[in-house]
């Protein structure tokens, strides 16, 4: 049987935890089943390189990917498509309609994947949490998939647009809320993402560089239950979501995003970012924690967004952590990339299904994204 997790009121000791006389009993949701979905071709960064600098029409943008490259901590990514499709231009609305079929596949494997490791029928589904900020789909590709899984018609849908690299942590915030409704039932998440239909072929411009050496296609997805429903899971750990927060840095809106011309989407990457992040991400994090009686130094596991290089290390300075504390984060970022909403559900995934967390420890999940802002839960382990 699922032990109930604790909420901490005053003492803590050593690990965080509070003694037991001084815990409030509350039920929190509690994730059952995790699944992941990339596609099958799958280049090394050097065949991406290759076929990148052969649509750049300037030796001085050539030699700026050369340099930059090798910088972006990837080794490897999978894409939607074989490579040699993205050579040609294509225009905006046939770039979205491969987003739109390939995104709905990725994430019809990715969200049938979670609900059978977590032992969920389709039909015990009461909500569904989509992120997605690569494409466009009206309806949103939800309802499509809630078709393909034989999902209740009266599930009710959440679609998110627009977070960028923090849709799957608002994703999991947002589905904790749902799965503490009276009469919730399951509540899927899923992220979905195919970054690679919106590179633009020849834009040799710096950020035209960093998107094509980063970003990849992927989708995650997560099972969470009520605190009422213990079905039986499929993950080595029992893990709680037990609080979730957000934090919007004031007039910062402009620094990061997409811009929507006619020939598709822009990349907006601001220069000043890694410093934003390192100057602000203390003090929502160390308030968030501390309310648990936590400290970033002092959370056993430490699941953060492989935004990229300089993104992870502003993330760890400003927090005062060592690099090897977000090895999972390094690891990923370099086997698939950057699938933006998806990769930090992916780092998660690596950790509930593998044998790293211990009964009492806690986990922090954490993304920086468009806005600007950081989403952020804690995970409890039992």
């Amino acid at each position: 049987m699922n032990r109930p997790c604790r909420e901490s009121v005053t003492k803590v000791t050593q690990k965080g935890l509070a003694s037991r006389e001084d815990h409030i009993a509350i039920d929190y949701p509690w994730i059952a089943g995790m699944g992941t979905a990339l596609p099958e071709n799958f280049y090394g960064q050097d065949e991406i390189l290759e076929a990148y600098s052969a649509r750049l029409s300037a030796d001085r943008e050539r030699a700026l990917a050369r340099r930059l490259f090798p910088k972006a901590g990837v080794g490897s990514r999978h894409l939607a498509r074989p490579i040699l499709e993205y050579a040609e231009p294509h225009g905006f609305g046939k770039r979205n309609r491969r987003y739109q079929k390939d995104a709905l596949e990725l994430m019809s494997l990715a969200a049938r994947q979670a609900l059978e490791s977590g032992g969920v029928a389709p039909e015990d589904v009461s909500h569904v949490v989509f992120a997605t900020t690569t494409g466009l789909a009206t309806p949103s590709l939800d309802a499509a998939l809630a078709r393909d899984l034989g999902l209740r018609p009266s599930v009710q849908r959440l679609p998110l647009f627009g977070l960028g690299c923090a849709g799957g942590v608002a994703s999991l915030a947002r589905a904790f809320d749902l799965a503490r409704l009276p009469g919730s039932g399951a509540v899927l998440v899923v992220a979905a993402e195919t970054c690679s239909h919106c590179f633009i072929p020849g834009d040799g411009t710096p950020l035209g560089v960093v998107a094509s050496s980063l970003f990849a296609d992927g989708a995650a997805s997560v099972v969470l239950m009520p605190p009422s429903r213990s079905p039986g899971s499929g993950l080595v750990l029992n893990a709680r979501i037990v609080d979730r927060g957000s934090h919007l840095i004031p007039e910062s809106a402009e620094l990061m995003g997409w811009t929507f011309e006619d020939d598709g989407f822009h990349l907006v990457l601001d220069r000043s970012l890694p410093a934003l992040i390192e100057a602000n991400i203390a003090p929502p994090i160390e308030g968030f924690l501390g309310a648990h009686g936590l400290t970033a130094e002092s959370t056993e596991h430490l699941v953060f967004h492989p935004g990229g290089p300089r993104i992870l290390d502003a993330l760890l300075t400003g927090l005062g952590l060592e690099s090897s504390r977000v090895q999972a984060s390094w690891d990923v970022l370099d086997r698939i990339g950057n699938l933006s909403s998806a990769t930090v559900l992916v780092v998660l995934g690596e950790l509930l299904t593998g044998t790293a967390a211990s009964p009492g420890e806690h986990a922090l999940v954490l993304a920086p994204g468009p806005g600007f802002s950081f989403e952020f839960v804690l995970l409890a382990f039992e």
